[in-house]
């Protein structure tokens, strides 16, 4: 569960640090997750935030995460495979109401597994608020997260549903795999056994 502090400045440093990157094809919500997540709120009419950064605290572990947007499709392939090697987790967002972006997925998925092999991945479908309209199933997104063996969520930037739950989910993800030797970055120290529960620092 997150609960939200003003202040997100802090002192005496981090346990561990994580850099999630998301990735997908122009308008499908990457932005607006960001800012849902860290700012609790959605946000129009924002210009471009390249990333952002989410103070944590799991149990007793102090955790900095890094989220990175990679805007669309042109701005991907001008990223460099050492931008790709530092990430711990990739975030492949789509539109429901939009076939080709779900479609695109798995060309965004191969690219970004060129570069890293042991960054954590996980499917996204976004805008569940727009059910009506909705193009790809659950049922779809679901089967092409099975075959790309990933782990699979449904959101709604706009309305909140599912956002904290996916980021919560993920983070825990990373910190249960900080003695996983093939994690970028990992923190070296031996840490005590710890559960679930997440924060915002204040």
């Amino acid at each position: 569960f997150f609960s939200v502090l003003l202040n997100t400045c802090m002192s005496g440093g981090f346990d561990e640090k994580f850099n999630v990157v998301l990735l997908g094809d122009i308008e499908v919500g990457k932005t607006s997750l960001l800012l849902r997540f860290s700012e609790k709120e959605f946000i129009t009419g924002f210009t471009d935030i390249e990333q952002k950064k989410v103070d944590l605290q799991v149990d007793n572990l102090r955790c900095r995460i890094f989220l990175t947007d990679t805007g669309g499709q042109e701005r991907f392939r001008t990223l460099t495979s050492s931008f790709f090697r530092g990430a711990h987790a990739m975030i492949f967002v789509y539109d429901i109401t939009k076939e080709e972006s779900f479609e695109n997925i798995t060309g965004h998925f191969e690219d970004a597994s060129r570069y890293t092999k042991t960054a954590k991945k996980y499917l996204i479908a976004n805008k569940t608020d727009l059910l009506k309209n909705r193009v790809v199933t659950e049922k779809q997104g679901q089967e092409l997260a099975d075959k790309l063996g990933v782990r699979f969520f449904e959101t709604s930037a706009k309305s909140g549903e599912g956002v904290e739950d996916m980021f919560n989910e993920i983070v825990e993800d990373l910190v249960k795999s900080c003695d996983d030797e093939d994690l970028p970055g990992k923190n070296e120290k031996k840490k005590k056994k710890r559960g679930g529960l997440l924060g915002f620092l204040g």
